[in-house]
């Protein structure tokens, strides 16, 4: 699955302090998971409501 890689590639640049590809491989794994969530019927929005509306502790 994609997804997975483009996570494991971000894992790796993170690990790397690999600071000049940081953001595209954020880039890469938020653009698969809307991917996945729109083929899936996912409305990510009303998903994340919780975290938007400060009900989840730690979140910022």
């Amino acid at each position: 699955m994609w997804f997975i890689e483009e996570v494991g590639e971000l894992a790796t640049t993170l690990a790397a302090k690999d600071e000049k590809n940081k953001a595209e491989e954020f880039a890469d794994v938020f653009a698969w998971l809307c991917t996945l969530a729109n083929i899936s019927n996912v409305n990510l929005e009303k998903a994340c409501e919780k975290y938007t509306a400060g009900d989840v502790d730690g979140f910022k």
